[in-house]
């Protein structure tokens, strides 16, 4: 009579893959191991992991849970383990449960960040920067947070605008509320512009000077090459305030008040050949990534074009 009391009937059969991982590099191979999978319909088994309960659909158990740091190998990778368990009420009355020691490997999160220059940002700018971490694959979502300054999270996922408002910032990332990491990056003052004037028939050369009768003037700042080929949306100056003096025989004679537009026709007729202008750029300012227009800080600067 007690013949087969203990048997479990197996009617639920399917086969299972079970890989090394869901992300292959191209060029690198793909492993998993094959095998079949049997379970009973009239049999509900509790699952754990470590302990903790998992729910359980058709017979297959759900282990999810945040790998969590660890001690780190020189490769990056760190050992761990958890303890399955799935126990099965027998047709006997009795449970019986079955274990298993399942090893994983954390392996350590690195940002990789991605622009044209990374050693040092600029203050007040928009730096704009991709971080990446290979490791987390299509998990990525990352969150950017910085001390020291702003951050603006781009269209693409890793894309990042970093604002520096201090002599360092650190930025630091998260991905579905677990940390990443962070970087932390010097902050350049931004390279003051130089100024450069011009007529209506170019840029002035400032050995041979302009004629005496000349009526309008421009004024530009021109940025720094360097900073204008990595922030190009952060490197718009314009003169905002300028003042230029008519000075004939080491006396200046007439004053007239300019931005980047000068009108010199109060100063023409009384203008001679030999004369100078001293023109002092008072005030520069510049257009940042938003649109925004600010003051350039302690700008002053001086040029003298002779009159012929």
């Amino acid at each position: 009579s007690k013949v087969g009391a203990g048997d479990i009937s197996f009617d639920k059969i399917v086969a299972m893959v079970n890989p090394e991982s869901k992300y292959v590099a191209a060029g690198t191979p793909y492993k998993a191991e094959m095998f079949i999978a049997a379970s009973s319909s009239g049999v509900v088994p509790t699952m754990t992991y470590d302990g903790k309960s998992i729910p359980v659909k058709n017979g297959v158990g759900l282990v999810e849970f945040t790998a969590t740091p660890g001690s780190y190998d020189a490769s990056g990778n760190a050992r761990k383990t958890f303890e399955a368990a799935i126990t099965v009420p027998m047709p006997g009355g009795e449970d019986t449960t079955y274990r298993s020691v399942v090893e994983y490997f954390v392996v350590e999160p690195v940002l990789e960040i991605q622009s044209k220059s990374v050693d040092a940002l600029y203050l007040n700018c928009g730096n704009n920067l991709n971080v990446q971490v290979r490791a987390l694959g299509l998990a990525y979502n990352p969150v950017f947070t910085a001390t020291g300054g702003q951050t603006f999270k781009g269209a693409k996922t890793g894309d990042v605008t970093v604002v520096p408002t201090s002599s360092k910032v650190v930025l630091s990332v998260t991905s579905n509320g677990n940390r990443i990491g962070s970087k932390e990056f010097g902050v350049r003052p931004i390279p003051a512009p130089e100024i450069k004037a011009y007529t209506a028939t170019g840029e002035v050369n400032m050995k041979s000077g302009i004629s005496s009768k000349t009526t309008q003037l421009f004024l530009r700042a021109i940025p720094d090459e360097g900073f204008a080929s990595f922030l190009p949306e952060d490197a718009k100056f314009m003169v905002a305030q300028a003042e230029i003096t008519l000075v004939s025989g080491g006396l200046g004679r007439n004053v007239v008040q300019a931005n980047h537009t000068a009108d010199l026709r109060a100063i023409a007729s009384s203008a001679r050949k030999g004369d100078v202008l001293s023109i002092e750029i008072k005030r520069v300012q510049r257009q940042n990534f938003k649109g925004q227009v600010e003051e350039f800080p302690r700008f002053n600067r001086f040029i003298q074009i002779t009159l012929n």
